[in-house]
């Protein structure tokens, strides 16, 4: 699926997408790029109904062309010692979606060998979108 331009200058409002998932629930995914003027970017995912809920791991970055991001942590089925590889939805927006359980502390690394700087991530609600730096 290819991603276009979710908020253009003179935009109302940032593009939505709403999708049903695999365990029967309805999932909407609110983008905004950056503004301008320099507003900040985000990205926001939830999920409502369904089974289960999941959790989903949103990594605003551009890693350059041939580079991927993994992720390594506690929780979730998530490993210190494996890398499991994020899936690329388009130029600057990797994610992961695991499974629902307690607190998950986490890492990004590029092409599982460079760990991202700073202090570990940590996901208690639905879903959390960090924006890395190498």
């Amino acid at each position: 699926m290819a991603r276009k331009s979710v908020k253009e200058a003179g935009d109302a409002a940032p593009a939505k997408r709403t999708r049903k998932t695999s365990h029967g629930g309805i999932c909407r995914t609110v983008d905004e790029t950056q503004s301008q003027l320099g507003g900040s970017c985000f990205a926001l995912h939830f999920c409502c109904g369904g089974e289960r809920q999941h959790r989903r791991i949103v990594a605003n970055i551009d890693v350059g062309f041939g580079n991927w991001l993994t992720i390594r942590g506690h929780g979730g089925g998530l490993s210190w010692e494996r890398g499991i590889a994020l899936e690329n939805n388009g130029p600057s927006e990797w994610s992961l979606t695991i499974k629902p359980t307690g607190k998950i502390e986490f890492k990004l690394l590029l092409n599982d060998v460079l760990w991202e700087r700073g202090d570990n991530h940590i996901c208690n609600g639905n879903s959390i979108t960090v924006v890395p730096s190498f």
